[in-house]
């Protein structure tokens, strides 16, 4: 009997046929995985390739601009006039600004923002409300990119109450009266950021020298006159209220006739 029918009448063929198809099968299914696999390791390895060498490049491109920084920085010039305004009142504040490189004016091609937003040119204009103004600094701040290379700038407006300062008649005096705070306020108005104060050519006939400033800066500590000799001992001080802010008012205390005079409060 052949081989074959041996098999056939038995019923193995059947069986030899199955478990051949399905080890042809099994090694189909097996490279195809392998494949997949290969596959899969090879997409992954080229990901981290690429992730190396994209983190490669962002490096040497930070350095490289780290380096022309360091050699060669952005030069910005930010300006505010005027840069004190006072307590309680409106103002217009004028934010100005020049950028170079290498010595060349760079504006031009720069990315200017001022206080985040976006703006041209070389200047603008600020408009600070009467409720903005409150006692202390408003910053104001310039971000300036130029060729990969970004800076920021920042400047403060002083918001102040205000000082005064002048001359008074011989007989007049300090006190808690509002006529006093109302003659006070009739001198000189200054907007101090402390109470260091400059005054020359300075006149006066049989008068007084008066400088008020609020009390929160302190004690004067020196005057000086244009000699430099100290002459804080001609002055007598007193505390008055203007407009709900306490003062220390500097009065000299015995009147003069002079011209010219230079005082260095400090």
């Amino acid at each position: 009997m052949e081989k074959k029918e041996f098999l056939d009448k038995n019923g193995l063929g059947t069986l030899v046929t199955q478990t051949r198809n399905a080890i042809s099968t099994a090694k189909a299914q097996a490279i195809s995985q392998a494949a997949a696999d290969a596959d899969s390791k090879v997409n992954a390895l080229g990901v981290a390739v690429k992730k190396y060498s994209d983190d490669a490049d962002n490096l040497i491109k930070t350095d490289v601009i780290e380096l022309q920084e360091a050699v060669w920085p952005l030069a910005i010039t930010f300006n505010l006039s005027p840069s004190v305004i006072r307590v309680g009142a409106a103002a217009t504040v004028t934010a100005s600004w020049n950028v170079k490189r290498k010595g060349a004016d760079v504006t031009a091609s720069s990315t200017v923002k001022l206080n985040n937003a976006a703006v041209t040119g070389t200047s603008k204009t600020l408009s600070i409300t009467a409720a903005q103004a409150v006692a202390g600094t408003l910053a104001q701040t310039l971000d300036i990119t130029c060729q990969g290379i970004t800076k920021r700038e920042t400047r403060n407006i002083s918001v102040v109450h205000p000082s005064y300062f002048g001359t008074v008649a011989s007989g007049w005096s300090a006190s808690a009266s509002a006529a006093t705070s109302n003659d006070i306020k009739a001198l000189t108005l200054l907007l101090n950021t402390s109470r260091a104060c400059t005054r020359t050519g300075i006149s006066v006939t049989n008068g007084k020298i008066v400088y008020a400033y609020p009390k929160s800066y302190g004690a004067l500590t020196s005057v000086k006159d244009g000699n430099n000799f100290e002459v804080l001992g001609s002055y007598t001080r007193s505390e008055v209220t203007i407009d709900s802010i306490v003062y220390y008012v500097y009065v000299l205390t015995n009147p003069v006739t002079a011209s010219g005079v230079k005082q260095i409060f400090a």
